[in-house]
């Protein structure tokens, strides 16, 4: 009887044993190749491609949804439906428009794996700044004696091939000068000059423009000064 009991003991060990392996092979459905791309964009560039492979295994694989973070990525698959053995590609489109410095966009599957149903996906792009100012605004107290200086760093991902051509205001109120202090930087200094008897300004725009050997889609940026009562 015991040696019975010790027989079923171990086939039972067996079998559930064999029953993990089972459920492992069958949960382990789609390998990904990557589940992050990270691109470095250059000036000019319209539209950042990210591929990520997959390899279906062990159990068909169904992908239901896609969804993207937002309405400038847009995702091309040539089906849902996937067999054991077979390989296929999500191709993400991010559209640049505008945008500068870092970007993160997340593509969210949802598939018919009870185990696994959703997946993450990420494209990381550094979108190179053609003229970061820092910082776009600028403020002063009304009514000082006098007014201290003030600085802005334009900073550009061009380095030494930006050209800045000007920097105006519209107001003579307000003084400025401008210094390269490295390769990929200017500081410009603004200080108010306010005549005696003259009301100081609200607001003043001033107006930096540039130039580069490369192709640009923005040349004019601005920063805004401000007085504001104390």
């Amino acid at each position: 009887m015991k040696r019975t009991c010790g027989r079923l003991f171990v086939l039972s060990c067996v079998l559930i044993s064999l029953n993990l392996v089972a459920t492992l092979s069958v949960n382990a459905k789609v390998v990904w190749e990557r589940t992050v791309v990270e691109y470095q964009a250059t000036l000019g560039e319209s539209v950042v491609v990210g591929v990520f492979p997959f390899r279906v295994e062990d159990k068909a694989v169904t992908i239901e949804s896609i969804r993207t973070s937002c309405g400038c990525t847009t995702t091309k698959l040539e089906k849902m439906s996937y067999g054991p053995g077979e390989t296929g590609e999500i191709v993400a489109h991010f559209e640049l428009g505008s945008r500068v410095g870092p970007q993160q966009k997340f593509i969210s599957l949802k598939t018919n794996d009870s185990d696994h149903p959703s997946q993450n996906l990420e494209l990381k792009v550094y979108i190179p700044y053609v003229l970061k100012v820092n910082p776009r605004f600028v403020y002063w107290n009304k009514g000082s004696e006098s007014y201290h200086e003030q600085t802005v760093d334009l900073i550009s991902d061009i380095g030494s091939d930006l050209r800045i051509v000007s920097i105006t205001s519209d107001s003579d109120q307000l003084k400025l000068r401008w210094e390269a202090v490295e390769d990929n930087t200017h500081r410009l200094f603004l200080r108010p000059e306010i005549p005696e008897g003259e009301t100081p300004f609200f607001r003043v725009i001033i107006k930096i423009e540039i130039d580069a050997p490369v192709e640009l889609k923005q040349r004019v940026f601005h920063v805004y000064a401000f007085m504001k009562s104390s």
